[in-house]
């Protein structure tokens, strides 16, 4: 069974977050409200995630992440607040210490997924921007290969995209790609540039096998098609 921590302002919403996952998922999780009783609890036990659901992150907060990293605690940190935009300071240690981050409150499929992923996978390409639910048809094109495939887009955010697929597209971790959205309110196309960086079997929406996609811009292309070559 999976074990981690909630790191919360008030007891009361971590027991209720614990209680949300625990019912979802097969993991353990202790609850606290003090540093340093985190702390003790990241030495006692192999904690494979830390959560942090807090109103507004402070500096003795960004302190303590800054100083389990140096001590070796190399798993997952997810950072779940009301805040959207970020602090340079904030910016700089999820940057650092390889973050991630939702929005607070997070529908429940989005807060599980992105917790399940993590305690599997230790870390993610970071999520730092509010995500929506769409459900946008659209054609993935590969740079490199030039093959298209259709799919649709779903969890739509400033920063990137998760696609799902009717069968299996010949995709790679890393490949970039062309996104051709077609809005059908409003009878246009649009295009984006993305990059590839994971990829499932199963999707969690229709079943098909999915993509995760970050958005990149036009001048950052060449800079990527040459560390693929």
């Amino acid at each position: 069974m999976y074990q981690m921590l909630i790191q919360g302002d008030e007891k009361e919403a971590a027991i209720q977050l614990r209680d949300r996952l625990v019912s979802l998922l097969p993991v353990e999780i202790i609850c606290s409200v003090d540093l340093n009783e985190s702390l003790q609890w990241l030495k006692q036990k192999p904690l494979q995630l830390v959560l942090f659901q807090v109103e507004k992150f402070h500096q003795d907060q960004l302190d303590w992440i800054r100083g389990i990293r140096q001590l070796g605690y190399d798993n997952g940190i997810l950072l779940s607040t009301q805040e959207l935009q970020l602090s340079e300071d904030i910016q700089n240690v999820v940057n650092r210490h390889r973050l991630n981050f939702i929005h607070h409150p997070a529908r429940d499929k989005n807060l599980v997924g992105l917790v399940k992923k993590l305690l599997i996978m230790r870390s993610l390409p970071q999520q730092r921007f509010q995500r929506f639910l769409t459900r946008e048809k659209a054609q993935m094109e590969t740079y490199l290969s030039g093959k298209t495939w259709t799919t649709h887009m779903y969890n739509l955010s400033e920063g990137g995209a998760y696609c799902e697929f009717e069968a299996k597209p010949q995709l790679e971790t890393g490949d970039l790609v062309r996104l051709k959205v077609h809005l059908d309110d409003v009878e246009k196309q649009h295009s984006v540039n993305a990059k590839v960086v994971w990829l499932t079997k199963k999707g969690h929406i229709k079943g098909g096998p999915g993509a995760g996609v970050m958005f990149i811009k036009n001048s950052e292309i060449y800079q990527h098609l040459m560390e693929k070559m």
